[in-house]
Order: C-alpha cells, then sequence, then structure tokens
C-alpha cells in the first residue's frame, strides 16, 4: 500500500546509500594507505639489510627518503581515520532518519487498515440494521392503543 512517507523513505534510503558507499570507499582507501605502509616498512627493512652487509652502501638517503613517504602515508591514514568516524556517525543519524520515517509509514498503514476495518464494520451494521429494521412488522396507531 502506497503511503504518503513513501517519497521521503525513498530519499532516506538514498542518502543512507550513499554514506554507505562512502564509507565502504574510506574502509578501502584506508586498507590501501595501511598496505602501503607496511611495503614502505618492508622496503627499508630490506635497505637496511642489504647496507648491513655492504660496507660501501650509503642507505641513509634512502631511508629517509623513505620515512617522508611513510610519514605522509600515516597523516593520510589519519586523514582517512577521522573522515570515516564522520562518515560512521553521518551513517547513524541516516539510519535512524529512515528508521523514524518507517516507523511513520507503518504507523500510516497501521492506522488506515484499522480505519478500514471500522468502516467495513459500521457498514455491516448498517445492513443488519436495516435488514433487522425491514423484518420487523409495521405497527399501526390502533394497533398501539
Amino acid at each position: 500500500m502506497k503511503t504518503p512517507f513513501d517519497a521521503a523513505l525513498r530519499v532516506e534510503q538514498r542518502a543512507l546509500d550513499a554514506v554507505r558507499l562512502a564509507l565502504i570507499t574510506g574502509v578501502a582507501q584506508q586498507r590501501q594507505a595501511a598496505a602501503a605502509t607496511l611495503a614502505i616498512e618492508a622496503h627499508i627493512a630490506a635497505e637496511r639489510r642489504s647496507a648491513s652487509s655492504d660496507w660501501t652502501g650509503m642507505a641513509h638517503p634512502y631511508v629517509a627518503r623513505m620515512r617522508t613517504h611513510r610519514e605522509a602515508l600515516a597523516a593520510t591514514g589519519t586523514r582517512i581515520d577521522a573522515a570515516i568516524d564522520t562518515l560512521r556517525s553521518e551513517a547513524i543519524t541516516a539510519a535512524g532518519h529512515r528508521r523514524s520515517v518507517a516507523q511513520a509509514a507503518a504507523a500510516f498503514q497501521t492506522h488506515w487498515s484499522q480505519k478500514q476495518a471500522s468502516a467495513e464494520q459500521s457498514q455491516a451494521d448498517d445492513f443488519s440494521g436495516a435488514q433487522f429494521f425491514a423484518r420487523r412488522p409495521v405497527l399501526g396507531v390502533a394497533d398501539s392503543v
């Protein structure tokens, strides 16, 4: 059954879907940043091992450059974490709005069903009352005295 809340319910569902999609994208970015950080850590460790076995090699410039990349990734990770926290709170809010609209639609349907049942019962009562009065004998003025 259609309700006056259907359009609002669709709008709230779309808003919730958009937040979910943004949240999924943010989590994917968070995982990519974590994987990139792990890769940099592995490269730094490999370079240090390589430099420790070769006394003529200099790993310090490479490690310093990689540290700046690692710090940039850490800052990106922090920014992504903050964005995900914000998106989670937006998702909670959007879910609450959708739930309240869905509850209003359900209440409208319940109220409408009750009104419909009441109208059907009134119609049945009117019909049975009409039949009762139609079968009742008509009393004249002389009969009533």
